[in-house]
């Protein structure tokens, strides 16, 4: 299994118009179609510096995460829980695939990248890039361990 993480210019296109902007943070788990049952938690864990640029406590702004469908060209959403106490945002994965977390935009106005609007960090202020992507990365590998012994226990 792999978990890579996407930078903004290798994220598919994200339509012209539409209620959520892509939010600057995605990732492709591979390999690609592989699927689960049961499902998944892909979660995206943020410092508090990422957290407020991504996150408004106003509420105005809402968090999603969608899956791009290479098929029918377009970003689907995928059921997401917001924990804004854990800086935290969770998806429940069916499968394989890209997948961006993504921000409302008000009244539904033209998409764009919100990341770029966030000041530049300097390397020491940031951290690891990646950092975020760790747990992530456990949890699918917890997962992927136990569906093979799931699989492995039923034929001998």
């Amino acid at each position: 299994m792999t978990l890579e993480p996407l930078s903004p210019v290798d994220v598919p296109p994200v339509p012209g118009v539409g209620a959520y902007a892509f939010a600057g943070y995605a990732c492709i788990a591979g390999p690609e179609g592989a699927a689960f049952s049961p499902p998944v938690i892909l979660s995206f864990n943020f410092t508090e510096e990422q957290w407020d640029a991504v996150y408004n406590d106003s509420g105005q702004n809402g968090l999603l995460v969608q899956w791009y469908n290479r098929s029918a060209d377009a970003w689907e959403e995928v059921p997401t829980t917001v924990h804004p106490e854990t800086r935290s945002v969770e998806a429940v994965v069916l499968h394989f695939s890209q997948y961006a977390l993504f921000v409302e935009v008000p009244g539904g106005g033209a998409a764009q990248v919100v990341a770029a609007d966030a000041p530049p960090q300097s390397e020491t202020e940031q951290g690891s890039p990646y950092a975020h992507l760790i747990p992530v990365l456990l949890a699918l590998i917890v997962v992927g361990v136990g569906v093979f012994l799931y699989f492995h226990k039923e034929n001998p």
